[in-house]
């Protein structure tokens, strides 16, 4: 019998709490104080986990005078249950009322960025950013939205000013070490790659790995290879991610003059991406420095026979060209070693 109640009587007139138990509002309470119990009703759920009953039950009051009231915590019930899309169309409402509610626009704008809407996510902010241009959260989402929308000079720039505040967080280094890969000031980005690097105990890979292909970059082999090892070890099996790598730290090598370590990292990479074919011939070069003349024709053979396999051989045609002319080199070389060249 109990559920009829709710079909004989204002529904704010009956709430029903976690457990199965109801409270009663007596009648005659006008609609203000009503609102304020639904509202206080919905707070208990939101607390203890009971989002999508929230949500139902504040439905009602989105078009009254508690409407925005009812919208935050229905959009905050929508981030809860994973539901982003569901929780900008309540706080874009919010923020067209109230757009000066900071706590408002920084997870709007955090949903945004989450749904890759960026542009969307800067109109909101740069209106929020009329009245106050100082509110260091908000200006941390909107260098991030700069570097979602590939301004990277802006991002740099903003990214600067919240140093300058005080605000020296790995998330923040880390961005603008991005931010100026992204304009080519490479020294620049690696002090702030390798800082975030630090900041973060060396226990995350992707800034490692940042890092560490920044400083191969610029010539600091050393400590690039360094991070490199390490963000290898850390990283998932991802064989995407690890060949990548692994082409970073055979250029390092190289570099370095270390061969035979060169060598085996290209051969990594080759056995989780076998169509990187640039790579046979790299092998083929490297055992040349190494002077081992019989892997050095292997692997100009192995690279020849590779590109007829391509989409787009004529776009290999220069190492082509330089791999055959090798091979003439090295079966003179053999010969008159008194090695049969044919083996």
């Amino acid at each position: 019998m109990r559920h009829l109640l709710f079909y004989l009587f204002p529904a704010c007139l009956f709430l029903a709490v976690p457990g199965g138990h109801t409270s009663r509002i007596p009648a005659g309470t006008d609609t203000l104080a009503c609102d304020s119990t639904v509202l206080r009703q919905a707070n208990r759920y939101y607390d203890r986990g009971y989002y999508t009953r929230c949500i139902d039950l504040l439905r009602p009051l989105q078009e009254n005078d508690t409407a925005l009231a009812a919208c935050d915590l229905t959009a905050r019930c929508y981030e809860r249950l994973e539901q982003p899309d569901n929780a900008v169309v309540l706080q874009k409402r919010i923020a067209l009322t109230r757009p000066g509610d900071d706590k408002n626009l920084l997870r709007l704008s955090k949903n945004l960025l989450a749904l890759e809407q960026p542009d969307s996510a800067m109109l909101y902010i740069d209106a929020y950013c009329q009245a106050d241009s100082t509110h260091l959260l908000v200006n941390q989402v909107k260098a991030y939205a700069f570097y979602l929308l590939k301004r990277y000079p802006e991002a740099v720039e903003e990214y600067r000013l919240l140093k300058a505040a005080g605000d020296n967080s790995q998330t923040t280094n880390y961005y603008m070490g991005l931010s100026y890969v992204k304009t080519d000031s490479l020294y620049q980005a690696y002090d702030c790659l390798s800082l975030a690097a630090e900041q973060g105990g060396r226990q995350n890979p992707s800034v490692l790995s940042q890092s560490g292909a920044v400083a191969v970059d610029i010539g600091m082999t050393h400590e690039g290879i360094k991070d490199i090892e390490e963000a290898i070890r850390l990283f998932q099996p991802d064989p995407l991610v690890i060949a990548s790598l692994q082409n970073v730290l055979g250029r390092a090598y190289m570099v370095r003059k270390l061969y035979d370590k060169a060598i085996r990292s290209f051969q990594v990479s080759l056995g989780l991406l076998p169509e990187q074919v640039k790579h046979y011939y790299q092998i083929a070069y490297l055992y040349g420095l190494k002077e081992d003349l019989k892997n050095e024709r292997k692997y100009c053979k192995i690279f020849l026979d590779k590109v007829k396999t391509v989409e787009k051989p004529e776009s290999y045609a220069d190492l082509c060209r330089a791999a055959e002319h090798r091979l003439e080199e090295i079966n003179e070389e053999l010969f008159f070693q008194g090695e049969d060249p044919a083996e």
